[in-house]
């Protein structure tokens, strides 16, 4: 069976790409416009790119050529980068404004925003007991409510985007957000380091390091969790007692990379 990779096109790029490509309509053109991920050979990609290619040179106004540049660049890299099945993605993901820093370095094959989601809960700590969202550029990606059509909140569904859809072409895009969390407001700057040939030996996704523990859920965001540090490390604190209570002797410094490494056996890709 030959190897088959995902390709994010907008509906206009789909219809383009079918008219190119009239053997690749029955992929091209799905039933939910609202999938943008399509699943094709390399071959296929291959024989698209190549349509495209010729294709923008005569275009019947800007709006094809734009389309027709956009398939063009979008082949190009899945075609130039290295096959997705023996490599992986480097990603370090901080709490942003945390000091000093807690940070996760994490390596993972391809998948959905979906599943990243579930990475980062896991490496992180967190109990994914509140929403959360990503950003990337303008754009907001995560699982819609009813809230975001009532607050005009354009939310694409993480099921459908995957991370490598979100890595652009000659690492123009290497950082992105995550947020969980709307009322602590707990913002991970995520930042893609570069792809790796993955090891045979590892199970992915992997954690190789990081630093500090994650801060307790409901502690009230990085500021709220900067004052509760101060108060377990100071005994004579009038909530001392209290929070280390609250937080279960919580040791801010305590991190195990193999602790992680057994929490993301849980994912399966």
């Amino acid at each position: 069976m030959s190897e088959t990779t995902g390709l994010r096109l907008t509906c206009a790029q789909r219809a383009i790409a079918s008219d190119l490509v009239p053997e690749l309509s029955e992929w091209l053109l799905l039933d939910n416009r609202n999938v943008r991920t399509v699943t094709l050979t390399r071959e296929q990609i291959e024989q698209l790119h190549a349509a495209a290619s010729k294709a923008i040179y005569n275009p019947p106004n800007g709006s094809v050529r734009n389309s027709l540049r956009h398939i063009v660049d979008k082949t190009k890299r899945i075609l130039t980068e290295p096959r997705a099945a023996h490599d992986v993605i480097r990603l370090k993901v901080t709490l942003a404004d945390s000091n000093p820093p807690i940070w996760r370095l994490i390596e993972t094959h391809d998948c959905s925003l979906a599943t990243l989601h579930n990475i980062i809960q896991l490496a992180m700590g967190w109990e994914d007991c509140h929403l959360h969202r990503f950003q990337v550029g303008q754009q907001q990606y995560g699982i819609r409510h009813q809230s975001d059509f009532d607050f005009g909140i354009r939310m694409i569904d993480e099921r459908d985007v995957r991370l490598s859809d979100v890595v652009t072409e000659a690492g123009k895009r290497l950082r992105f957000l995550y947020e969980y969390d709307f009322g602590d407001g707990w913002l991970h700057d995520i930042k893609i380091e570069g792809i790796a040939t993955a090891d045979s030996g590892i199970r992915y996704p992997h954690c190789p390091d990081g630093k500090r523990a994650c801060p307790p859920e409901d502690v009230g965001g990085v500021w709220g969790y900067a004052k509760f540090l101060e108060a377990i490390a100071d005994p004579r604190h009038e909530r001392h007692e209290e929070l280390m209570e609250w937080a279960d002797d919580f040791d801010p410094e305590e991190f195990s990379v193999d602790d992680v490494n057994r929490n993301l056996r849980r994912i399966q890709f």
